[in-house]
């Protein structure tokens, strides 16, 4: 588990990025859209480095259009894992 959390790169917050997440989150919101805080900052994070976000969470999909965040969605792979 350690060499596999090494390999993954950190992203700092800062009052811009915390004050951007509200933003998207309200607009979200606005939109009926009604996703964890933490996966909106998580969201705004990957916007803010222009990362593709590797995921199996169907909330990080929700955001997709709106915030036109960049994905890479395994959430059909877990459920048929899981089925």
């Amino acid at each position: 588990m350690k060499s596999r959390l090494d390999a993954l790169e950190t992203v700092d917050t800062d009052e811009v990025v915390w004050q951007k997440a509200c933003e998207h989150g309200f607009m979200l919101r606005r939109r009926g859209i009604t996703i964890p805080s933490t996966d909106i900052l998580i969201g705004t994070c990957a916007l803010n480095v222009g990362a593709i976000l590797v995921h199996a969470d169907t909330h990080f999909d929700l955001m997709v259009n709106p915030l036109h965040l960049q994905t890479e969605s395994h959430v059909q792979a877990l459920k048929k894992a899981l089925s």
